[in-house]
């Protein structure tokens, strides 16, 4: 400790003017705060003993004054004190300081002793006081959370109802019964808002109890098959398919897997082809007519835009003719082939004819 070395070392040096009554309690004040911080008899017990050796130091060099030849002094702690070699340096008064030195020691040492029992007396009273009204118990007692309660205050946190000898919970060391302590601190199921107490499910970022996940449809049971989540509401795979899957506009039949999205509707892939020739479409082309998909061809075929002549789609230019539409250069002579323009031709059993051919074939 270095209260000794301190005390030791100044005899040493045969300086003790400065030690009085003042220096002694000011450790001893010290002493008592460091105590009551931390409450621990341990250190109290080393104190005791460090201040025993500085007595005892203290005792031996009052008899060692008088011999010019003292060898060198150990304490049990090994703090060395070497008396000066010549006997007449230590003066009376010094003599007189070691011995009211002495007995500021054996003072402190019994006000420690004393305040040790006290405070052991103290502990030992806490040991059998209730922890909550803070009074000595005499009669039964309950021991929990590492303290000792009168039944009748040993209550639930929450309700205030005496536990007595029945279940609790503790929470942030306090008691609660069991109803409460479910009640405030288990997760809560999201479809019957009771506490979870056995097995638990989670699913749509939610707590559950196994037996209340069940499709919002047919009240199936969940917690063993996979389901499907629409609008964070959960379905079997049966309901989902009959009642909520998209369905394919042509076949009219539910949509479970891969799908085409076209004309604001959905199909099978199967089902997205042409409508009249049931040919899939070669290319990401295909052609709307009423909402419904087509090939060039018959696209054109359902809006009358094949030319008469060749059978072929009109892209450009066309001649309408006899309720018809021709590519320009097929709007010919039905006899000589010749290239007709419109007005200049003769028609016969919806067949265009130049002049001169209808001339020749009905005159």
């Amino acid at each position: 400790m270095n209260m000794k070395y301190n005390f030791i070392d100044r005899i040493n040096d045969g300086d003790l003017s400065e030690i009085n009554q003042k220096n002694l309690y000011c450790i001893s004040n010290s002493s008592e705060s460091l105590f009551n911080e931390h409450n621990d008899m341990i250190e109290l017990d080393n104190l005791l003993e460090d201040l025993y050796n500085a007595k005892q130091v203290l005792t031996h060099s009052d008899t060692s004054t008088s011999s010019s030849s003292s060898p060198l002094f150990s304490s049990p702690n090994s703090v060395s004190f070497r008396p000066k070699s010549d006997s007449s340096q230590f003066s009376e008064t010094k003599k007189s300081n070691i011995i009211e030195a002495e007995k500021e020691l054996e003072k402190l040492m019994s006000s420690l002793t004393m305040y040790k029992s006290d405070t052991r007396i103290n502990r030992d009273s806490d040991r059998n006081c209730c922890y909550q009204c803070k009074k000595n118990i005499s009669g039964q007692v309950i021991t929990a959370l590492g303290y000792l309660w009168h039944p009748e205050h040993f209550i639930c946190n929450h309700c205030k109802k005496s536990i007595g000898t029945s279940i609790f919970y503790e929470k942030n060391m306090k008691p609660y019964c069991e109803q409460d302590y479910f009640d405030l601190f288990s997760p809560k199921c999201a479809a019957c808002s009771n506490p979870i107490l056995d097995k638990m499910l989670t699913a749509l970022s939610k707590t559950w109890h196994v037996s209340c996940f069940v499709c919002y449809s047919c009240k199936k049971r969940l917690n063993d098959e996979s389901f499907l989540e629409i609008k964070e509401t959960a379905y079997c795979k049966n309901c989902y398919i009959n009642e909520l899957a998209p369905k394919c506009v042509r076949c009219n039949q539910a949509i479970t897997e891969n799908f085409i999205s076209a004309l604001n509707s959905y199909w099978h892939p199967d089902c997205f082809v042409c409508q009249e020739c049931d040919l899939p479409f070669n290319s990401s082309c295909f052609y709307d007519y009423e909402n419904l998909p087509y090939c060039e061809f018959h696209y054109h075929q359902k809006r009358g835009s094949l030319c008469s002549g060749c059978k072929a789609p009109i892209n450009g230019r066309c001649i309408t003719a006899l309720n018809k539409k021709y590519h320009p250069e097929h709007f010919t002579c039905s006899l000589c082939q010749k290239k007709l323009n419109k007005g200049t031709f003769k028609e016969n059993n919806e067949r265009p004819f130049c002049n001169q051919c209808y001339q020749k074939l009905f005159f």
